[in-house]
């Protein structure tokens, strides 16, 4: 019965921040091996670009939700099958506290972690893009687009206004001069945004993540 107590701990540790557990219990490798591969898989689809797509997102979505259920029910297993390891030196205090913050830090750039790797995700906030985009729809996007590279008039991106820096989602309506852009919602005699320097335009919209309005999952975009 002594061993359903580290069980529970190890269980809780891996709950709260994955991996935790397992340095907890002084069976790190069984966590951070499949952590490692995890890593690699996710660097593949970054460099391939397929993270950006609805397939490699959804790879990238199961991978993730997987690799925490394993660490808590293995945790919970590991604990009560074996109880824990005081002699190894990762299982102190002190290095529980270090995992916890380091993966805090990471949680706090991850914005920027995102775009390294070549995607972002974001919520439309109004009804601004209809009938392309609806209130609340989650969309993917590929963050990996050469600065240089020209965007197609009716390209959907996003970009940063460059009034507040606040990300906005619209369609490419043209190139008004080297290095800038005017944007609209696509529709017939919308209004546009002009002057929209290239740099501010931080991705291109490539899929439909969830529509709540619609009920619709998954969906690429143009």
């Amino acid at each position: 019965m002594h061993r359903a107590i580290p069980a529970t701990i190890a269980g809780a540790l891996n709950l709260l921040n994955p991996g935790m557990g397992h340095l907890y219990l002084g069976r790190a490798r069984r966590f951070f091996l499949p952590l490692s591969g995890f890593v690699l898989v996710i660097l593949g689809l970054s460099q391939t670009g397929l993270i950006s797509t609805l397939p490699g997102f959804a790879c990238l979505a199961v991978l993730l939700v997987s690799l925490v259920l394993f660490g808590i029910v293995d945790g919970i297993v590991l604990g009560a099958r074996s109880g824990r390891d005081t002699s190894r030196w990762y299982s102190r205090w002190f290095v529980l506290i270090g995992w916890l913050a380091l993966i805090q830090v990471a949680a706090f750039y991850w914005d920027e972690v995102r775009d390294w790797l070549g995607y972002g995700v974001y919520r439309m906030p109004s009804a601004y893009m209809r009938p392309t985009l609806t209130p609340g729809d989650i969309i993917l996007a590929n963050s990996h687009v050469a600065p240089s590279k020209d965007l197609a008039p009716n390209t959907l991106v996003v970009f940063r206004h460059p009034n507040n820096g606040v990300p906005y989602v619209l369609r490419i309506k043209e190139q008004t001069s080297p290095g800038a852009y005017s944007l609209s919602n696509g529709l017939p005699f919308a209004a546009s945004i002009d002057g929209v320097p290239r740099q501010n335009i931080t991705g291109i919209v490539t899929a439909l993540i969830w529509s709540p309005e619609r009920k619709e999952f998954g969906r690429a975009l143009k």
